[in-house]
């Protein structure tokens, strides 16, 4: 069973909100919704 996350965030310039964004798109347990 996947977990249903929605990532609130202001990527910009900063490095970590990008990590953060590409560490659950990579996480099989996790789907993003809009």
């Amino acid at each position: 069973m996947k977990i249903k996350v929605l990532l609130d965030t202001d990527i910009g310039g900063d490095l970590d909100d990008a990590l953060c964004l590409a560490y659950l798109l990579n996480q099989p347990s996790c789907e993003l919704v809009e």
